[in-house]
């Protein structure tokens, strides 16, 4: 009875050494994209870093597959537990053919569709901590995040992202993360274009901003980020870029005036948002996609029939301090009007307006069934621009007292400006502001702020954002001029691929 019990426990220790070493064997995993011609590798280790974990894209090329996007760098990390090597591999889980469908309310279609294959690889650190790293492969793209589930921590820093993009040889197109100033950063640097894959940023500037274009192995590839619920600070790339190694880095510790963290605090469960990769053998799949928007939360909003995508004068360009006076805003106002356009923008200082007031301004253009647009500062203490109204969108309870009062007024949206930062606490600002703006259905443009990261679809009240250097820089920028026709043909590959963009046309 002895031997036999010796016996039993012997097996069972045995058992459980090899599944350890099958554990540990595995080291290599693959997803494929659904037609089969994009293919996701992730593995455990390489030549130069044993213990890291990397990814890369290998493109269909007849009957083999070739690498497209070389070894790039995974992980994360967190202020209690470091998630970026030394992590065993605990399981797989693999789902097929998923289908995302969805309308839109604005933007250049009506109807989205795509398909994917997702594998979700969980992983344990030394710490006894487990993350789990999700790749989905789109027929025309890639995507990945970090996910973690509830452990003995309910709420975590998030202090770095490992995540990179290697694309060995090539051209790229992309514009600068810009210098923090008085007015940025605010994605409206130049485009530059046509540079060779590894091209440092220019010194005077913090890295290189989403969306980033490259062309490569004659294919192109768009990178940028969707699925930002605000649990996380929106990204930028590290000006070095040796070898073509474009790595994700976090806001500036500055932005904001140095208020708020530059990391990302995190409720957990919780998610970090999709890194994405757009992938096409012509210019023309890229500037037709729309992953950014596939990859972000579906629609919350109840109602969507009130939400109006149209035409708007504005006088701002010709006449800065117009918005300070009623008599100035009314021709604006009538040429809407003549032309059947929806809105009329009232811009900066609208709340100093002489010879009248906002409420006498909504009711005329009632008459001539115009909409009226009113602008806002978005600060808060994060700027010191004086443009008024200040101080009315960023504390929640006075956000919605002013959301309440101009919708009595009949004020059809607002244009909120002068964001300046990527921080967590900002990202949550403009979710604030649409979903407040939404319960008094209110459309919204973004001005002096981030790129779109997929927020319309979540909140279809969002029409615009600015996020470029626009024809507004014509008034203040002598160097406009010049480096316009480059910069106007670039745009329509980068920045108007991830949204609407307000580049102040009218």
């Amino acid at each position: 009875m002895k031997n036999t019990s010796f016996i039993i426990a012997l097996h069972f220790f045995l058992s459980i050494i090899l599944l350890s070493c099958n554990i540990d064997q595995e080291k290599s995993w693959q997803i494929d994209s659904p037609d089969n011609n994009i293919r996701i590798v992730v593995q455990k280790g390489t030549e130069t870093d044993l213990n890291g974990l990397y990814y890369s894209v290998l493109l269909k090329n007849n009957d083999t597959y070739k690498v497209f996007i070389e070894n790039s760098q995974l992980g994360i990390e967190r202020a209690d537990s470091k998630f970026v090597d030394e992590l065993e591999f605990v399981k797989s889980e693999a789902s097929k053919d998923q289908n995302i469908e969805y309308n839109m309310v604005s933007g250049n279609r009506k109807s989205y569709k795509n398909s994917y294959n997702e594998i979700k690889l969980k992983f344990k650190n030394i710490d006894h901590k487990n993350v789990d790293l999700v790749f989905r492969a789109f027929d025309n793209g890639i995507a990945f995040r970090y996910e973690f589930q509830k452990d003995s921590s309910k709420i975590v820093q998030i202090t770095n992202e490992y995540s990179s993009f290697n694309f060995g040889d090539g051209n790229f197109w992309a514009h600068p993360y810009d210098t923090i100033t008085k007015y940025s950063p605010g994605y409206e640097t130049f485009y530059k274009s046509l540079l060779k894959i590894g091209t440092n940023a220019p010194k005077n500037k913090n890295g290189w901003a989403f969306p980033m274009l490259f062309e490569t192995q004659d294919h192109w590839a768009l990178v940028s980020e969707s699925g930002m619920n605000g649990s996380y600070g929106a990204s930028h790339i590290y000006g070095d870029c040796k070898d073509g190694n474009y790595k994700i880095k976090f806001a500036e510790a500055k932005e904001a005036r140095g208020f708020y963290d530059n990391f990302s605090t995190m409720e957990l469960p919780g998610k970090t948002p999709w890194r994405f990769i757009t992938i096409g053998d012509k210019l023309s799949d890229i500037l037709e996609s729309h992953m950014v928007t596939d990859l972000a939360k579906p629609n919350v909003l109840k109602e969507t029939n009130w939400i109006k995508p149209g035409r708007a004068t504005w006088s701002w360009w010709s006449e800065s301090d117009s918005p300070q006076d009623y008599n100035a805003l009314v021709p604006y106002i009538d040429l809407a009007s003549q032309n059947g356009w929806e809105y009329s923008l009232v811009d900066a200082n609208w709340n100093e307006m002489k010879n009248g007031s906002l409420k006498k301004l909504a009711a005329y253009a009632k008459t001539k069934n115009v909409g009226l647009l009113v602008w806002y500062n978005s600060g808060g203490k994060h700027n010191i621009v004086s443009e008024a109204p200040r101080d009315l969108m960023y504390n929640r309870e006075i956000r919605l007292k002013e959301f309440e009062r101009i919708s009595k007024l009949g004020i059809k949206g607002i244009k909120v400006d002068f964001f300046q930062s990527d921080k967590q606490e900002i990202i949550n600002q403009y979710i604030g502001i649409l979903e407040d703006a939404a319960k008094f259905k209110l459309v919204v443009n973004f001005h002096g702020c981030t790129i779109p990261r997929g927020w319309r679809r979540t909140y279809p009240n969002l029409l615009a954002m600015e996020a470029i250097r626009g024809a507004e820089s014509y008034k203040y920028d002598s160097d406009y001029p010049e480096m316009a026709p480059p910069h106007i043909t670039t745009i329509p590959f980068l920045r108007g691929v991830v949204g609407p963009t307000d580049y102040t046309p009218l």
